[in-house]
């Protein structure tokens, strides 16, 4: 136990030495009585059997829980019974394939889940409307595939959202535009389609602080490959990783192309990602059409197609071309 002076600590650490998390049993988890102040506490190494010991006998002293290392507890039920938890952070799943109902934890502001591998479904998160911050995704490997985002596109009250995942299996990055209230947001900058995050930041406040709603972004350590020293990332599916030096033109290119998305899809609101089609430009019939100035700057040395609905519809007047 790190704890000092004793009865007096606000933070406990039960964190087994195993690196592995370690086994903990119920005379370890006993010696929490002895601090009755505590509001904090890191535990590792419970199975279900001693998880729902923990939240039933001590749980609901603490305002933040950090599950470290849990692999075997399948059923988060339990967690409903704590109606004064704030902030739970839970590194490390193998068994539980959903979480619990959010609505039982209604001062929960802020929680944290990673390397969970059964949990592709985030619909349990549709009644954690009290969360201001929610970050998930994997701290060792990247493997999550989530089926979509959308269960999250109700948590108006989010601030600030941060995941990572492999792939997003519905590929729609739509209910991240419904968070009106968020400050900051980071998501995996190969994840969603330029056009896509283009939409986004479209849709969002400008006051939202994320460095993947830009054209690029640079690391702070630069790889070196084929003589060339790269930190730049361009922000999309399938986009490359540049040297700022280099790559300089290449990198004003990916960057005018961008600011060219946004305006296109302010002046035209009711547009959704779809309606532009990355890699060849064409703009549908349907779709709002921008003047032919803006037009023309977004489609630089690029034909104009137009996609129809397989009627032979009469072919639009473009002004300006």
């Amino acid at each position: 136990m790190n704890a000092e002076p004793k009865n007096e600590a606000k933070a406990l650490s039960l964190i087994q030495p195993d690196i592995s998390g370690g086994r903990i049993d119920r005379q370890t988890i006993d010696s929490i009585g002895e601090y009755p102040r505590a509001e904090e506490i890191s535990i590792s190494g419970l199975t279900q059997e001693t998880f729902e010991y923990f939240i039933r006998t001590y749980a609901r002293q603490f305002k933040t829980i950090k599950f470290w290392k849990c692999p075997l507890v399948g059923d988060f039920q339990p967690i409903e019974g704590l109606s004064g938890v704030e902030y739970i952070d839970y590194f490390w799943n193998q068994r539980a394939a959903k979480f619990w109902d959010f609505s039982k934890t209604r001062n929960l502001k802020k929680f944290c889940f990673y390397d969970f591998t059964r949990l592709p479904d985030l619909s349990s998160l549709a009644s954690a409307s009290s969360l201001v911050e929610l970050r998930f995704g994997d701290l060792i490997w990247s493997k999550l595939v989530v089926q979509s985002l959308e269960p999250l596109s109700g948590l108006t009250g989010l601030k600030k959202l941060v995941f990572s995942a492999k792939s997003i299996v519905d590929k729609r990055i739509e209910p991240l535009a419904g968070l009106s209230g968020l400050e900051e947001l980071s998501f995996p900058a190969n994840v969603f389609t330029t056009v896509q995050v283009a939409w986004l930041k479209a849709k969002l406040p400008g006051t939202v602080k994320s460095r993947e709603l830009n054209a690029f972004f640079s690391t702070k350590n630069a790889l070196e490959v084929d003589g060339k020293s790269k930190n730049v990332i361009i922000v999309g599916k399938g986009k490359p990783f540049l040297d700022p030096v280099a790559d300089a033109e290449k990198i004003k290119r990916y960057a005018d192309r961008f600011a060219a998305l946004v305006a296109w899809f302010l002046k035209n609101p009711g547009a959704s990602p779809e309606d532009w089609e990355d890699e060849s430009g064409a703009i549908p019939v349907s779709a709002p059409r921008p003047d032919s100035s803006l037009r023309r700057a977004e489609l630089a040395g690029r034909p104009l197609k137009v996609r129809s609905s397989g009627k032979c519809p009469a072919r639009p007047r473009i002004r300006g071309r």
